[in-house]
């Protein structure tokens, strides 16, 4: 009984000699080296077709995403409120209409002035999609913003933005501005904050 066991333990120990000598001699060399630097790995990486971000360009993609998010859910609520109200001034015209009607009475509604200035006003209000680009100092965004008409003063709101210590915080992305939005209020959407 001896000597079976001897010749199987021999036999173990030769086989990890074996693979021992074509782990260390025959592996297959990795693409990627030890030595290369991190700029050569990612010249290797975007060769094969992908893109590397560093973590910051990461957050501020996912931040102007959300934003992005957050500002298509308020269009979207702002859209279904306006239907509500619309219907709602509507069925209100129409009940007027039924009390003139009857009174015989055919006075010009104050309602539908009032909608009219109220269209007025939306048609005064100007949109605009602002396009923040990596590098982007807040005066050319200023600029930007009262060349399309969304304030009134670049240098004004440039001076806002370092006052209140906004400037640091630019995310880059696209925002949906409008000209009834307040100073404070744009820069927190450009800002994230």
């Amino acid at each position: 009984m001896k000597y079976p066991i001897r010749y199987f333990s021999i036999g173990l120990f030769t086989a990890s000699i074996v693979l021992l000598i074509g782990f260390y001699f025959f592996q297959p060399k990795s693409t990627l080296s030890e030595d290369e630097t991190v700029d050569e790995m990612i010249g290797q990486i975007e060769k094969e077709g992908y893109r590397v971000i560093s973590e910051s360009e990461y957050i501020s993609l996912a931040t102007a995403k959300n934003e992005l998010n957050h500002l298509q859910e308020d269009e979207d609520s702002a859209n279904d409120k306006e239907k509500d109200d619309k219907k709602e001034k509507s069925d209100d015209q129409k009940k007027d209409d039924e009390d003139n009607s009857k009174d015989g009475n055919k006075k010009k509604d104050k309602p539908k002035d009032d909608k009219e200035k109220d269209d007025q006003k939306k048609d005064d209000v100007k949109k605009y999609t602002l396009v923040v680009e990596e590098n982007m100092v807040p005066s050319t965004i200023s600029e930007k913003l009262a060349e399309n008409k969304i304030i009134k003063d670049a240098a004004d709101f440039s001076k806002y933005m370092e006052d209140n210590d906004y400037s640091p915080y630019l995310q880059i992305g696209e925002f949906k501005l409008t000209s009834d939005m307040s100073n404070k209020e744009i820069a927190q959407t450009i800002t994230g904050q």
